[in-house]
């Protein structure tokens, strides 16, 4: 008993280890499929930005145009209400005229020398400014104070006119300005009109991000942080240009376009680089004031160069794993719960399927002994009888008849010592099972057996095995009483040959064809009115469950004609294999 509950655990063991297994494997297919889910999610959130930034890039390119017309049309009309000389206009003019033109600033720039100065501008700060390293600015200057006409690639030209990119002023480098230079040779100046502050609110509400990736952030509470960085800048030291004694920051060249950058780590620089060097996105996991956080860099493609900083809270996917894992646990509890009762039950069932097998097997061999007992207990009544007439014929010298007699007796004696001794339950209780059918029916019976011991097989298979051959022998004793007593035969062999039980049984009458073994096989077919049909259509149902095989052959050998069925099956055993 104990050996058996030790199986029992260790399958039941086994099983949990199993499913265990199958769970942490589930596990760590979940943590990935939810890192690769966020992944997928910062690229799409890459994505909409980058489409918010292209689109916010033509509007603002579409504005920046509007607005440099505008500042065209503008110089134009101022050009056309002050004086051609310089010497003759006033800044009090200038002043008065940005209020009547809609300008925030016009400045009045003319050739000095080798410099191009501002003299008269309604700006008090921009009086007397000289241009010298404008860098781009200036460049522009000359060629439309040289040939009307402005050839470099930043900016917006017309003939006569030139507009730059929005940037800061040295006048005041906090503010940004969107400027336009208007100079046809008709004056001595070059008018430069330009707009800051509230004339640029209606274009700084177009180009800002700020409220678009607050949206994101709502939309996506797992988001903590969005920066577009600029790779070339980011990192590096500030562009300083230094431009009438104040230090200036060009705007285009700021390291951050947009966003905040809170969740700054020392490598960042680093990430920001490698990303839009290889323009692959870069992931990486770090540890923040006790908040573990996912940042991803991701190059975006734009008229500018830039990269998105996108940081994630890693603590909610942490929060659906443990979720999981707490899944995890119940499910193995419960299925281990399930697997014992399972196993449990499996293994009763199988106990008292073999206990059944045994004892079936029992009754069969009991009841043959005794069919024998009965059998050979009345043979002994006909044997004195027998005695009697023999002492008879002695006593009055009738020699024939008595060697006649004798001889019949001989011929049942031997056949009662057919019962040969086989080492294995299964196949005695089989002859037993026939030689008991033999002597009551009155049928001659032989038999080649095979000197096999089968293998320890289950008690189901066993009584099945015995289940299929007592229904074929009984059909073979069935069928040869129908004919008359000296013809009758029932032969039956059984062998083993690689692993398959091989099992043959031939009675003599009539012939069956082998066509007929599917009707003979259909649940209720009989031939007999006293039966229920059932024969056949149970031993093809064992066999197939066995992936055995049921044929017939018709016999005609030695002047006896007749029909064998025959099957084999698998059954393991130790010897007899021809």
């Amino acid at each position: 008993m104990k050996q058996k509950s030790r199986i029992v655990t260790i399958v039941a063991v086994l099983m949990l280890f199993l499913l265990s297994i199958n769970h942490i494997f589930y596990y760590y297919k979940a943590k990935n499929a939810l890192l690769y889910s966020n992944q997928e999610r910062m690229e799409l959130v890459s994505r909409n930005i980058q489409y918010m930034i292209e689109y916010s890039q033509r509007v603002a390119d579409h504005s920046e145009k509007l607005m440099a017309d505008s500042l065209r049309m503008a110089a134009i009309a101022a050009k056309l209400m002050l004086p051609s000389r310089l010497e003759d206009v006033t800044n009090e003019q200038l002043i008065e005229l940005t209020r009547e033109i809609g300008v925030s600033h016009l400045t009045l720039f003319k050739r000095v020398g080798d410099e191009i100065i501002g003299l008269r501008s309604s700006n008090p700060l921009e009086r007397n400014l000289s241009t010298e390293n404008f860098v781009f600015w200036l460049t522009a200057f000359q060629q439309l104070l040289d040939t009307h006409n402005v050839t470099i690639e930043k900016g917006y030209s017309k003939p006569n006119y030139w507009s730059g990119p929005l940037d800061v002023t040295s006048s005041d480098p906090s503010k940004l300005n969107k400027l336009g230079y208007y100079y046809d040779g008709t004056t001595d100046y070059m008018i430069n009109a330009y707009y800051r502050d509230s004339y640029l609110a209606p274009h700084q509400e177009i180009i800002k991000n700020d409220a678009y990736l607050q949206r994101i952030r709502k939309d996506n509470p797992f988001l903590l942080e969005i920066t577009g960085f600029n790779p070339k800048r980011f990192g590096e030291a500030p562009v300083v240009l230094r431009q009438n004694n104040r230090d200036i920051n060009p705007y285009p060249e700021r390291p951050i376009y947009f966003g905040e950058h809170e969740f700054a780590v020392e490598d960042d620089e680093r990430y920001v680089r490698q990303a839009y060097v290889d323009q692959k996105i870069i992931n990486v996991q770090l540890k923040r004031n006790d908040q573990t956080v996912m940042k991803s860099f991701i190059p975006i493609e734009t008229s500018f160069p830039l990269v998105i900083g996108v940081v994630s809270d890693y603590d909610v996917i942490q929060n659906k794993l443990d979720e999981e894992i707490r899944k995890i646990i119940t499910d193995i509890a419960i299925s281990a719960l399930i697997s014992f009762i399972f196993v449990l039950l499996v293994y009763r069932k199988v106990v008292k399927s073999k206990l059944l097998a045994v004892a079936s097997a029992e009754k069969v061999y009991l009841d043959n002994l005794n069919s024998l007992y009965t059998t050979i207990h009345g043979l002994k009544h006909d044997f004195l009888n027998i005695v009697n007439v023999i002492h008879s014929y002695v006593k009055h010298r009738r020699y024939e008849e008595l060697e006649k007699v004798s001889e019949a007796l001989v011929g049942e004696v031997i056949e009662i010592q057919e019962m040969i001794k086989t080492g294995d339950p299964t196949l005695a209780a089989i002859v037993q099972f026939a030689l008991s059918q033999s002597i009551a029916r009155k049928v001659k019976f032989e038999h080649d057996i095979a000197p096999i011991q089968l293998l320890k097989q289950d008690g189901e298979k066993s009584l099945d095995l015995i289940r299929i051959t007592t229904n074929l022998l009984t059909n073979a004793f069935d069928e040869a009483i129908q004919i008359p007593a000296e013809q009758r035969n029932v032969r039956m062999s059984i062998w083993v040959n690689e692993s398959w039980l091989y099992f043959k049984v031939f009675n003599t009458g009539r012939m069956l064809e082998v066509e007929e073994l599917p009707e003979l096989m259909r649940e209720g077919f009989t031939s007999k009115p006293s039966r229920q049909g059932l024969g056949l259509h149970v031993v093809s149902q064992l066999l197939e469950k066995y992936k055995g095989k049921l044929w017939i052959e018709k016999t005609s050998t030695e002047g006896m004609n007749g029909t064998t069925f025959a099957f084999k099956m698998k059954f393991l055993s130790q010897n007899g294999e021809t």
